[in-house]
């Protein structure tokens, strides 16, 4: 037999709710469902399906193991993976476009604690708050500074705006640490990233669609770095 790493997800009845307020068994049931929905080839930026079972009150997920870091530790630690995270930048938005595109998903909760960097490439590791584009739900949230709590839309600007302060805090590592240590409002201070169009549009909620969002950032943030 050949032994491989796996990730078990568990989530008890009555016991936890997640952070939109929801019961952890139904949010890891949901959870289960969209893997297996996307355990098919081109996917291969997401854990993939292996098992689901219940032990007494407990909801397991077994999904594979990813190897790498996380962008959380990447940034935090002010490793040298930073630059090729931000040379490679442009594939997680291609991931997030295939999101988009393809099965009409938006993830809300874009944070660099739910993106795995590895061998140059991109996983997302976090499933809890995906929906459908235009769908309407109860509750919008994501993680304190990747998130415009003033904007209450459920389509595709959210990943924009969390995606833009992801790529804002690669370039600003101290700042990120600052951001879990206050818990008051946070202000950017890096006014040159600030004043760049791309990183305004996704701040503003000003893109119509991905393709243009793709193509401006090749233009102001891409061909700069």
């Amino acid at each position: 037999n050949i032994n491989k790493l796996v990730l078990l997800k568990e989530a008890t009845k009555n016991a936890q709710m997640t952070l939109s307020g929801r019961d952890s068994v139904l949010s890891l049931y949901e959870e289960i469902n969209l893997l297996k929905g996307m355990n098919r080839e081109g996917y291969s930026f997401i854990p993939k399906y292996i098992n689901a079972f219940w032990v007494n009150n407990s909801l397991f997920l077994e999904e594979s193991y990813i190897p790498g870091k996380t962008l959380d530790e990447i940034i935090r630690n002010d490793l040298k993976e930073r630059k090729q995270v931000m040379s490679n930048f442009k594939n997680i938005l291609l991931i997030i476009h295939k999101l988009h595109k393809f099965d009409d998903y938006i993830i809300h909760d874009i944070s660099p604690a739910n993106i795995i960097f590895y061998n140059k490439r991109f996983y997302l590791i976090d499933f809890e708050s995906f929906s459908k584009s235009e769908v309407k739900v109860s509750t919008l949230y994501g993680t304190r500074g990747f998130f415009d709590n003033d904007y209450d839309m459920n389509d595709q600007t959210i990943d924009y705006f969390a995606l833009a302060r992801v790529y804002y805090f690669l370039r600003n590592a101290k700042e990120y640490r600052q951001l879990s240590e206050k818990r008051q409002s946070f202000q950017l201070t890096d006014s040159e990233i600030q004043k760049n169009l791309w990183f305004k549009k996704c701040m503003n909620h000003s893109y119509k669609n991905d393709e243009d969002w793709l193509v401006d950032y090749e233009k102001y943030v891409g061909i700069k770095q």
